[in-house]
């Protein structure tokens, strides 16, 4: 990522310094382990071509039909995670888990979760998927992610340690809701967002100009960087 410089209009320019961000990709599936094994690779990869902060998509422990994903939840204390603030700590990198299904005491349904981990396999910040995406569109399936996903309650935003980037976190759908974004945006949280969200909404891919035009529109006038590293085919919910 280069240097980035915005002017507001009653503000002074400021700078951000640079900082390398990988984006992974991934074609993940119902299968744990394949995609934790592929996943912790291509981390690895990022790390070895100087990425600073590696970026995983929404999902990308477990990805088939929300009752599968919901299936293989985890709590925070997990293997999974455990698995990944190792990672973090041993490559000395920012590692965003774009999402897994958190299972937790007390409800009947797993939460969509983000974790930001440190170079020091700390968690820096978790996020719960605010916007589930329950929709019925002409001539498909409806889709009810609430039928499966628990929502979060809480905007979610975090400074990385050493650097001059303050990170705000969102899944998927919560990029078609503005006000979230401007929320995270304060004089004290101004920088890079990472947007990890899947290659479409709802099994309706809308391609890649679409999803272009939504983080590059969101990103300029609030003076931030976005990375949403998708997967490779569309999020099956059925």
């Amino acid at each position: 990522m280069r240097p980035t410089h915005h002017r507001r209009a009653g503000r002074p320019p400021y700078c951000l310094l640079p900082m390398w961000v990988a984006a992974i990709q991934l074609n993940s599936t119902p299968d744990l382990e394949a995609n934790l094994a592929r996943a912790q690779a291509l981390v690895e990869a990022a790390a070895a071509r100087g990425a600073r902060l590696v970026a995983l998509p929404e999902h990308f422990a477990c990805l088939g039909r929300d009752a599968d994903t919901a299936a293989a939840a985890q709590p925070v204390d997990g293997p999974l995670v455990t698995r990944f603030r190792e990672l973090a700590g041993k490559l000395g990198i920012f590692l965003l888990l774009g999402s897994f299904p958190e299972r937790t005491p007390g409800k009947a349904r797993p939460y969509n979760t983000s974790l930001l981990l440190s170079p020091r396999g700390q968690i820096l910040a978790s996020y719960r998927k605010l916007h589930l995406f329950d929709v019925a569109l002409p001539g498909a399936s409806p889709v009810r992610e609430s039928e499966f996903t628990q929502p979060g309650d809480e905007v979610v935003t975090a400074a990385l340690p050493g650097e001059s980037f303050t990170a705000g976190l969102s899944i998927c759908y919560d990029l078609r809701f503005p006000e979230l974004f401007r929320a995270q945006v304060t004089p004290a949280a101004r920088g890079l967002y990472g947007d990890h969200r899947t290659g479409s909404l709802g099994g309706v891919a809308p391609g890649p100009g679409h999803r272009k035009f939504i983080l590059r529109g969101g990103a300029g006038p609030m003076g931030a960087a976005r990375a949403g590293p998708p997967h490779l085919r569309p999020l099956p919910h059925h």
